[in-house]
């Protein structure tokens, strides 16, 4: 069964981080049945949210913050590797059908297969090495025609060293893939429902593959297929990055608001609620309770299994990998990398968690605590 992250589709989990500090408290946001800002864009809800926080703390908001450029995907030409081709001779064809490799290779010389793209490319790689290996195996030993043999073993190493390439190619280098990681959109949308399967078993497979490649499976073509299908029909992956940057930008910021409001006092002197705190409450629990910490739970059951299969399906890369590649998952989506979206998204949602605590916690307003919200704003 697929699993599908968005609201609508199912209940949103609050993420490990900050689940500890509002547990229960969602009992309360239900029963006020508290309306959203309207629209379904994430900016416009983060833009409401920081400015009913700065109304209410009386803490100017910095105007002149830009939101940080997302990374585009690199360009075809900037990670595409060149891979070798490897030219017989009439006499080495035609004894390649002791091998039962004619077939593939006149495909391969044929118009079409000289622009197949990069999947096929990828299967007759591999199709072919599968063979040579098994054609290896049967004539290793035999003195019957030594010269056959050689050429067989250097046909073999010069495929295995060309399918690592290939595989590259075809994976994150391949249109789909490209596709897939499109920032050439919107950021995820608040209704948005994301199938998370749709992209994790695709990437998956791929990653199963790339640590096999020496096995040289053998792949049904429809099945191998049937997961790039799967992979490019939307810009998801491209749509998560866009909503990790800005989710991650708005954060940060309502994070620092919050800092810059309890370190005044101003909320709750000597520990004394005041009205303005109520207000603050309100905004808690209507603001970030109703609509920003749901988008942002959504997001994170998105993100963090794009980032374990794309993890997962590089670690099954056996090239070095191009320069632009490495520059582009290090600002994006790689866990290790401490200025990459991912990791600065989930540390503003911990400073941001720590900062409506910092406040609420000298009022005793902390979320299943005894303070019922009284007032709007």
């Amino acid at each position: 069964m697929e699993t599908v992250v968005g609201s609508g589709a199912v209940k949103s989990n609050p993420a490990r981080s900050f689940r500890a500090c509002f547990i229960g408290f969602f009992a309360i946001v239900l029963a006020l049945g508290v309306a959203g800002c309207s629209g379904n864009s994430p900016e416009a809800m983060f833009e409401n949210y920081l400015k009913r926080l700065s109304n209410v703390t009386e803490v100017e908001l910095d105007e002149a913050a830009e939101k940080p450029v997302v990374p585009p995907y690199p360009r075809a030409r900037d990670i595409v590797l060149p891979v070798d081709d490897i030219r017989i001779g009439v006499i080495t064809y035609l004894e390649m059908t002791r091998c039962g490799l004619i077939a593939e290779i006149s495909s391969r010389n044929s118009s079409l297969g000289r622009v197949q793209r990069e999947s096929g490319r990828f299967l007759y790689e591999l199709n072919t090495f599968r063979k040579l290996s098994e054609c290896d195996a049967r004539t290793r030993g035999q003195d019957e025609d030594p010269e056959f043999a050689d050429k067989l073993k250097s046909l073999l190493q010069a495929k295995a060293d060309n399918l690592p390439k290939v595989f590259w190619n075809a994976t994150f280098a391949a249109k789909e893939f490209r596709v897939f990681m499109d920032t050439a959109t919107d950021p995820l949308q608040r209704s948005e429902a994301v199938s998370v399967a749709r992209f994790e078993r695709p990437i998956r497979y791929l990653a199963s593959l790339g640590a096999r490649l020496e096995e040289a499976p053998s792949i049904p073509p429809e099945e191998f297929e049937q997961h790039y299908f799967e992979l490019q029909i939307d810009k998801t992956g491209g749509k998560i990055v866009r909503a990790l940057s800005l989710s991650g930008f708005y954060l940060d910021r309502a994070g620092e608001l919050l800092e810059q409001a309890a370190s005044t006092g101003r909320m709750c002197p000597m520990g004394k609620k005041t009205r303005r705190a109520e207000y603050l409450f309100n905004v808690f629990v209507k603001f970030y309770a109703g609509e920003v910490q749901p988008y942002i739970s959504q997001l994170h059951q998105a993100a963090s299994p794009l980032v374990e299969s794309v993890k997962l399906l590089k670690e099954g890369q056996r090239v070095e990998l191009p320069p632009a590649f490495e520059s582009y998952y290090a600002a994006t989506l790689d866990p290790a990398a401490e200025q990459g979206l991912w990791h600065r998204f989930n540390a503003a949602l911990q400073r941001h968690t720590r900062a409506w605590q910092s406040v609420l916690k000298p009022c005793g307003m902390m979320p299943g605590g005894p303070v019922t919200p009284s007032m709007s704003q």
